[in-house]
C-alpha cells in the first residue's frame, strides 16, 4: 500500500522547511551542453550543478527539455541535474521510427553513460516521461535509487478512461499533425510505449515518489478519471509514497516551482 499524503499545504510546509537552506544557497554552477550519440543518432543534453545526488528530468509530451529550466536552475544548487531533448525535441534531430519505452529508456541509458556522471541516479518523469523513467528503472534498476513520477499517465489509463466512455483519453496521430517531431513520434509509438510498461514487473525493493496534481473543485470526467489512476498508479509499487501537489495544472514543475523542487530533494537525499 502506498503512503499518501493529501494535504497539498502540509506536504509542501514539511518539504519546504526540510531544504530550506539548501535550496536557499546561490552558489549555483554553470550549465554544460553536449550531444550523446545512441546507436545512430544524437541527443542533446545538458549538465548543472555538482556532487550528489544525481537528478535526471524526463520530459512529457510536446516539451523540450527548456521547460525544466527553472526547476533544474533550483535543483541544481543540492544536486547534479541532467536534463536531455528526446529525438525530434529541442536540438536532437529527429528519428524515423516510432520510440517505444524500450527504446527511449536505451537512449537514456546512453545519454547517461556518455556524460560521464555514474549512477544512481534520481529519475524523475513527467507525464508521458513517467513512462519512460519506469522503463528505465525496470531495464536498469543498479542505475536508479529512486524513481518520481509526476503526473504521470499511468500505462493502463487509455483503455480505463476509454471504457468510462469519456472522449480524447489518448492523444492521436491527426491532433498532432502540426507538433514537432518528436510529438508525433511520441504519439505514434504510444501503444508500444504503454505495453512495455504494462507487462514491467513493479520492484518491491525501488524508492518511489508520486506527485499528482490536485483535483479541481468541480472537476470533469476526465481530471476525476486521472485522480484515481494516480492512486493506483501509487499502488502499483509496494511502499511508494504519493504527495498531493498544491496545484491542480498538470505541469507541477512550472505551476508549483518551489514545492516541486522541495519535494524532490527531500525525496533524493533519502535515497
Amino acid at each position: 500500500m502506498p503512503k499518501l499524503l493529501v494535504t497539498a499545504t502540509a506536504a509542501a510546509l514539511i518539504a519546504s522547511a526540510a531544504v530550506a537552506g539548501t535550496l536557499s544557497r546561490t552558489d549555483l554552477a554553470s550549465a554544460s551542453s553536449g550531444f550523446a550519440q545512441v546507436a545512430d543518432h544524437n541527443i542533446a543534453y545538458t549538465v548543472r550543478g555538482g556532487g550528489r545526488p544525481v537528478i535526471v528530468l524526463i520530459t512529457g509530451l510536446g516539451d523540450d527539455m527548456n521547460v525544466f529550466e527553472g526547476v533544474a536552475a533550483k535543483l541544481a544548487r543540492a544536486a547534479t541535474v541532467i536534463t536531455y531533448d528526446r529525438p525530434g525535441y529541442g536540438k536532437s534531430p529527429r528519428i524515423d521510427h516510432p520510440a517505444g519505452a524500450k527504446a527511449a529508456a536505451e537512449d537514456l541509458a546512453g545519454v547517461l553513460q556518455q556524460s560521464g556522471i555514474p549512477g544512481p541516479y534520481v529519475i524523475v518523469g513527467h507525464s508521458l516521461g513517467g513512462l519512460i523513467a519506469e522503463q528505465f528503472a525496470a531495464l536498469h534498476p543498479d542505475k536508479v535509487s529512486g524513481l518520481v513520477l509526476e503526473d504521470s499517465r499511468p500505462a493502463t489509463f487509455g483503455p480505463q478512461c476509454e471504457a468510462a466512455g469519456i472522449k480524447a483519453c489518448t492523444p492521436t496521430p491527426q491532433m498532432v499533425r502540426w507538433a514537432s517531431a518528436g510529438t508525433q513520434s511520441d504519439v505514434a509509438g504510444l501503444d508500444s510505449t504503454t505495453a512495455d510498461v504494462a507487462a514491467i514487473r513493479p520492484a518491491s525493493n525501488l524508492r518511489i515518489l508520486v506527485i499528482s496534481r490536485d483535483l479541481a473543485k468541480s472537476p470533469t470526467p476526465f481530471e476525476t478519471a486521472w485522480s484515481l489512476a494516480q492512486t493506483e498508479l501509487a499502488h502499483r509499487y509496494p511502499g511508494a509514497v504519493q504527495l498531493i501537489a498544491p496545484t491542480t495544472r498538470h505541469d507541477v514543475h512550472r505551476a508549483a516551482p518551489d514545492w516541486f523542487c522541495a519535494s524532490i530533494v527531500t525525496f533524493a537525499e533519502g535515497t
